[in-house]
């Protein structure tokens, strides 16, 4: 009996041997096997550190080569996500040191819970002082380090709006970025949104062996690292010079100067004031700062050339003219009489001149501005032909210039004022409000530049934009084809043309030449030296002080430059903004080998201000 109790015992301690044995077996065949590559990686990366290295950002100069953006070394914060949750105390103290949010801490290392061991940015500019600090105390912070990255800033601060600013990538970004990993940088506004993909380059990535506590002791798998690839330099076609001439004519009033090639859409100058510092979005902003400049009510961060509408004024007169003309509304020998108003049921329109302009045939129209000619005119033309006629002159829709957040303006037409008031609840007593540039209608001065290129090109409608290629203008033209082949990456820009009547371009450019050339031209005493053609024009400001608008091309004959300016506030278009444009457009011609026949009639014009429109 006693034999049969110990066989059995025997058989149950082999069996829980056996059973112990398949236990120890299948967990080493788990451990060895099946989760061993998760393990390892988790033994690599306590071990061994993969560090995406950031790329060099592309310069950004104007179309003669002058740097306008560039790259300085900046000290970045780094932490390995995984050691930061193991060590609390080691996130306070960076919290303390940084200044950094608690929230804005986890909320980054919550992001990276797929990825524990990749370095995560946590603060980007520290000081010098602040690394200091940070250094003497490495040995108890593991997981922390410190790396040296390229921080963008601008030498100079002639363009902030057009240029743009860089800054982590957000919730809110990633549609525009696919692919794109959180804590990355990327454009934010301007070009450097606009040509991102060109200007970023792309990552490198290298392994470093590190100790227990985090020191990095040499690299590894070098076999396995891949270079970063720099972006790409891009040139614009700005001219840094003529930006900061039109800036220094503008001086510290609110506005715009905008400058084109009418036969290219090559964007010369793109000036908005007031203007904000780019240095301010070179380093981390605060939120009280970045509150400061949204409710600045001077809005330095709106970029008035492209993204502010303003009522035309009389500087949409060619507009409304062309529709009469093109409608047969009018022709030729049409003619009015100005006795200083005119009325229109119980209403009374008044002109700029109250003693009116006695008979105005169409050419004197434009030259003297005739507010009585234009309510007649448009009246006599109809709303739909005006409508119909601002839209071919490519109103109402952004112009497509290479910048993010263009308006496009209005242009008001049945359908809206049905919209607004209903069908019945509105007459034809709106008309004469449009007819010069007032009521709904408003533009964007860019709308405006390129309205003067039009009619300077006898209806050639090219796109604006600002990239002029990869290599400086004095080298190489824009081309797209002869870039350097980019895939994807290369903007096209559009080329259309707009059929009106030969007689109807040299009406309205005849018109605009006696602005200022003529005897009475609302312009006539800048007495331009060289021939060109313009236009003033004064917009009411229910906020205040009218705005001052003028268009202009030269020369008249061959032209190579139209202008528009704004200056918000600036009360007659004649005097405020006339004097801008006109010598902008000397200044441009100074520099062009192509016109030294001229350089003995372009001198400064003397100034003599007079009160018209």
């Amino acid at each position: 009996m006693k034999n049969i109790v110990d066989s059995k015992r025997l058989w149950v301690l082999l069996g829980a041997a056996a059973l112990l044995f398949v236990v120890l077996l299948w967990r080493l065949i788990d451990l060895q096997l099946i989760k061993g590559s998760r393990y390892l990686e988790a033994s690599e990366g306590n071990r061994i550190k993969v560090i995406e290295m950031e790329p060099v950002r592309g310069k950004i100069f104007d179309r003669q080569g002058n740097l306008l953006v560039d790259n300085r070394p900046s000290f970045s914060v780094f932490v390995i996500p995984y050691e930061i949750r193991r060590r609390p105390e080691c996130a306070a103290y960076l919290i303390s040191l940084l200044g950094i949010d608690q929230a804005s801490l986890d909320s980054k290392i919550a992001s990276k819970r797929s990825q524990p061991f990749q370095p995560l940015r946590i603060a980007r500019d520290v000081s010098f002082a602040t690394i200091a600090a940070l250094e003497e105390h490495m040995s108890e912070l593991p997981g922390v380090l410190i790396r040296i990255e390229a921080e963008r800033y601008c030498p100079l601060s002639i363009a902030p709006h057009v240029l743009g600013y860089i800054g982590e990538l957000s919730r809110e970004d990633r549609k525009r970025f696919p692919g794109v990993k959180a804590g990355d940088i990327v454009g934010k506004t301007g070009l450097e949104l606009q040509y991102d993909q060109i200007l970023r380059g792309e990552k490198g990535v290298s392994f470093i062996e590190v100790d227990a506590l985090g020191r990095e002791l040499d690299e590894v798998y070098p076999d396995k690292a891949t270079p970063t690839v720099p972006g790409t330099d891009i040139y614009l076609t700005l001219d840094l010079h003529l930006m900061e001439f039109a800036d220094s004519l503008l001086g510290d009033r609110p506005g715009s100067v905008v400058a084109m090639d009418p036969w290219t859409g090559e964007v010369y100058v793109l000036l908005s004031k007031p203007r904000y510092d780019p240095e301010i979005f070179s380093t981390v902003m605060s939120q009280e700062m970045w509150r400061q400049l949204q409710d600045d009510p001077d809005t330095p961060l709106l970029h008035r050339a492209i993204q502010s509408g303003y009522p035309p004024g009389s500087s949409l007169k060619m507009a409304i003219l062309t529709a009469a003309l093109e409608s047969g509304a009018i022709d030729r020998n049409y003619a009015v009489s100005c006795p200083g108003s005119f009325r229109l049921g119980q209403r009374t329109f008044r002109c700029w001149k109250s003693e009116g302009h006695g008979t105005v045939s169409v050419l004197k129209s434009l030259e003297e501005s005739c507010d009585v000619f234009y309510y007649k005119t448009g009246l006599n033309a109809g709303l739909d032909a005006i409508e119909s006629t601002l839209k071919m002159y490519r109103f109402g829709r952004p112009t497509g210039i290479d910048l993010d957040g263009e308006a496009a303006g209005l242009v008001p037409g049945r359908a809206y004022y049905d919209r607004r008031y209903g069908p019945r609840g509105w007459t034809k007593g709106l008309i004469p409000n449009i007819s010069i540039g007032q009521g709904e209608v408003l533009v964007t001065p860019i709308q405006m530049a390129r309205f003067c290129s039009i009619i300077s090109t006898r209806g050639e409608c090219y796109q604006p934009h600002l990239f002029g290629g990869f290599k400086p203008a004095r080298w190489q033209s824009f081309r797209p084809d002869a870039n350097p082949p980019k895939a994807g990456m290369l903007p096209s820009f559009q080329h259309s043309t707009i059929e009106f009547r030969p007689e109807t371009w040299s009406i309205v450019q005849e018109g605009m030449h006696r602005v200022l050339h003529g005897d009475h031209g609302t312009a006539r005493w800048l007495n331009p030296k060289v021939p060109m053609a313009g236009k003033t024009g004064t917009a009411q400001n229910p906020h205040g002080k009218d705005h001052a608008w003028f268009v202009a091309y030269a020369p008249f004959d061959d032209p190579k430059i139209a202008v528009s300016v704004l200056v918000e506030h600036g009360e007659h278009g004649s005097s405020a903004a006339a004097p801008i444009a006109v010598k902008l457009i000397y200044e441009y011609l100074k520099m062009q080998p192509s016109t030294e026949y001229l350089a003995s009639q372009i001198d400064e014009p003397t100034i003599q201000p007079v009160v018209t429109e």
